[in-house]
């Protein structure tokens, strides 16, 4: 399987609505991984629940407020979206369970590459889709802890898109001990995006004799071809 065919597999999970496309590829956005530890276990359900809610409403006014504006450049946008996803995304994290056994091979200029490479794959879904989308069109219909993992809040959101149904999308996101929070996961009717990505960049390495580097060169030559806006979608 190419990566062509595992990211299509991912986008097509989220063909139907916009917010998805922020999660898609790279998120996808983005992770099956758990929270643990002294600060995720100092909340109660119902405060974890709370916050997150509300750290999920304020990134997504925020987004659409930076990422619709119309009187920046196509690089400002993108400078935007990256400075987002850096800032709210557990990227390293997420590069880590991406990659499964392959990242303890990695040289670290090899894992700076592909977490750098995650971003810019979710910059070709998330950007068209943001200039677009108002924040009348996102709900949150409710938050819970989430019931797989300790530490972890899932924040139910709906997608009101003109003359479709409405899409759900839960957003798995943790407290970061400094009183802020970031999203460690996004699903797509009930797949994760992280779960999804680690299967099929595992495929691309192995066929590639277990070569990180292969797939690297592989999101790189994509990404820098004329095509790169449009890649993931196909």
């Amino acid at each position: 399987m190419t990566i062509q065919d595992g990211v299509h597999r991912v986008a097509g999970l989220c063909r139907r609505n916009l917010l998805c496309t922020f999660a898609a590829g790279f998120v996808a956005l983005l992770l099956g991984f758990s929270g643990s530890g002294s600060v995720h276990a100092a909340q109660s359900d119902d405060a974890l629940a709370e916050g997150a809610a509300n750290y999920i409403t304020e990134l997504s006014r925020t987004a659409i407020d930076q990422l619709s504006a119309q009187d920046i450049s196509p690089e400002q946008r993108a400078e935007r979206g990256r400075r987002l996803l850096k800032e709210n995304f557990a990227g390293r994290e997420l590069a880590r369970f991406v990659l499964g056994r392959y990242w303890r091979v990695a040289s670290e200029d090899q894992r700076e590459r592909f977490m750098a490479l995650l971003r810019e794959v979710a910059l070709t879904r998330f950007l068209p889709t943001f200039q677009h989308l108002s924040m009348d069109q996102v709900t949150i219909d409710r938050a819970i802890a989430d019931p797989q993992a300790q530490g972890i809040a899932r924040v139910i959101t709906r997608v009101d898109v003109p003359d479709r149904a409405p899409v759900k999308l839960a957003w798995r996101v943790r407290p970061t001990g400094d009183g802020g929070y970031q999203i460690v996961d996004i699903m797509a009717e009930g797949v994760s995006m992280a779960i999804t990505l680690r299967s099929e960049y595992a495929s691309v390495i192995e066929q590639n004799g277990g070569r990180v580097e292969a797939l690297l060169a592989k999101l790189e030559s994509r990404l820098q071809s004329d095509s790169a806006p449009n890649w993931a979608q196909n």
